[in-house]
């Protein structure tokens, strides 16, 4: 692996796979075997929707833009390039405090954002982000999240899946400077309290697909539930890959490995 591929263990809390067509990736990602959680809207002022794979300590967060707002404006430059997988999150305690960590490491940090969303039974998810301002990121967007109601995101009817689909394994964003995007990482992680990392994150350049491994309970499981929506993976050892980069630029791997 080349220096500006190699993974970096990180907190990870989230992937944000940023699409055009918000109805068309989630039932892609249900025919994959996935439970995907109903389109829920931001704020206004977020401008944003999304729907989710819910994991074990980890999701994936299929974002879309509804409208322009000053808080969209970075996820509307990013939607520009096309459908992929544009932003990482990492989990963080106390947003206030991550702010002035990061602020004292170098980072022009506007303070937290604190928004809401409800979801299909009507409660009220609440969450504090920080984000590295667009210019630090080139390519992708890296958010710092504080869960404030973390029990009504992790339902447990929404961690069931079909595929067996466990935890985000690894993640791998293509980038056109995947050495600064390592660097900025490091940066992030250095300022931050010390934590155990939940998977790992890479770069790599914008000429190659970006990259996402899921761990599986059972690989013939996993098996037949593509087979059962008409899809034909790689399979190599442990492990079943999918080439999604044509509607989402994005190899997807399922591991059954240790």
């Amino acid at each position: 692996m080349s220096a500006t591929a190699a993974a970096e263990p990180v907190r990870l809390d989230h992937v944000i796979l940023l699409t055009e067509n918000l109805d068309r990736a989630a039932e892609l990602f249900a025919r994959l075997g996935f439970t995907v959680t109903p389109r829920t809207e931001h704020s206004p002022a977020m401008g944003t929707a999304n729907c989710c794979v819910m994991l074990a300590g980890t999701y994936i967060e299929i974002l879309t833009v509804l409208r322009p707002t000053e808080r969209s404006a970075g996820w509307r430059a990013l939607l520009a390039q096309g459908d992929g997988l544009r932003g990482i999150a990492l989990r963080i305690d106390d947003a206030e405090q991550t702010a002035r960590a990061l602020g004292a490491a170098g980072f022009p940090m506007d303070p937290p954002i604190a928004f809401d969303r409800l979801d299909d039974r009507g409660q009220r998810l609440s969450f504090k982000v920080c984000r590295l301002p667009a210019a630090e990121t080139p390519g992708f967007r890296l958010i710092l999240c504080q869960h404030e109601t973390p029990e009504l995101v992790w339902r447990p009817e929404w961690l069931d899946h079909a595929n067996g689909a466990r935890d985000i394994r690894a993640a791998s964003l293509a980038l056109p400077d995947p050495a600064l995007a390592r660097a900025v990482l490091g940066r992030v992680g250095a300022a931050l309290p010390r934590a155990p990392a939940r998977a790992e994150v890479a770069f790599t350049p914008a000429s190659e697909p970006s990259r996402l491994t899921i761990a599986v309970a059972d690989l013939d499981r996993a098996a037949r539930a593509l087979d059962a929506a008409g899809f034909t993976p790689y399979r190599h050892g442990p492990r079943l890959t999918l080439d999604l980069t044509a509607t989402l630029d994005l190899m997807l791997t399922l591991d059954a490995g240790p």
